[in-house]
């Protein structure tokens, strides 16, 4: 990915979270002290989405829990810092005035569980800032579902292969550059009135195919990849979120839905 892109994706992620740009994330936290924060996973597609930077004197932990299989075992990955087990974290409680998670909870045996094995870590005052994949319309679930079912028991690189034709898809609506006027809601499909994208049509409502023209064809293919085989992807609503939030005793902060997606962050109380 050329610097570009990379400087883009950062961009996003900060407006993303709600931090909107880097003063606004560096001026979230406390000076002079160090500051602790660790990623807690990097999904495959942290190459295309790369965490917001620690401040200096920051510490980093990852796991790659997007490579979890059904029997709940986890690949380490070669990053500075530690590596371990999201659901069993190697660390001390209450160290942490930031624990990062983009796209990494969902991947693991229970999004809810993964997320509480996160809260012990964080100091007084201290945010957690985490994305899930959202609940879609029914046919987009049924495909998922359908899709995921078959993809997920192949190989790597079969599966990678067969990628390929849904990215393929994913670029040739893209290219149609068309557009399309809903007059009216249509509610068993989850489709609200209003003027779409044929391909984002397609993609929130009907069947993932990913392509974005800032991406070369292998990182759009490892987005839909990155979907299509761990062998954990849960979708959740806004609401279930909110709940997780008052379950921990926190406080929210941040809750951005869209149709791919929630974004969260939210603060341990102190008081």
């Amino acid at each position: 990915m050329d610097a570009g892109t990379r400087a883009f994706m950062r961009e996003w992620l900060l407006r993303k979270y709600g931090w909107q740009d880097e003063a606004g994330y560096a001026g979230r936290w406390r000076t002079g002290g160090p500051f602790w924060t660790p990623d807690a996973g990097w999904a495959a597609r942290s190459s295309t989405s790369p965490p917001p930077r620690p401040m200096p004197k920051s510490s980093a932990w990852s796991t790659r829990a997007a490579s979890a299989k059904p029997s709940g075992t986890w690949r380490t990955c070669p990053t500075p810092g530690s590596c371990g087990d999201i659901m069993r974290p190697p660390l001390a409680g209450g160290a942490f005035d930031l624990i990062f998670s983009e796209g990494v909870l969902h991947h693991t045996p229970d999004t809810r569980a993964a997320l509480s094995s996160l809260l012990p870590l964080l100091a007084p005052g201290g945010e957690i800032a985490f994305y899930v994949y959202a609940r879609k319309a029914p046919l987009r679930e049924f495909a998922d579902d359908f899709l995921r079912e078959r993809m997920t028991k192949m190989p790597v690189e079969e599966c990678w292969e067969a990628c390929r034709a849904i990215t393929s898809l994913g670029r040739a609506l893209s290219r149609l550059r068309a557009e399309i006027e809903i007059s009216e809601p249509i509610p068993p499909l989850g489709i609200a009135a209003g003027r779409y994208d044929v391909q984002r049509l397609i993609y929130d409502h009907v069947v993932k195919c990913f392509w974005n023209d800032s991406f070369d064809f292998e990182e759009n293919n490892l987005v839909n990849f990155d979907w299509y085989h761990p062998a954990y992807a849960h979708r959740h609503t806004p609401e279930e979120v909110e709940g997780w939030v008052r379950e921990g005793g926190l406080e929210l902060l941040w809750l951005h839905t869209e149709p791919s997606g929630i974004t969260c962050r939210a603060r341990v109380k102190t008081s």
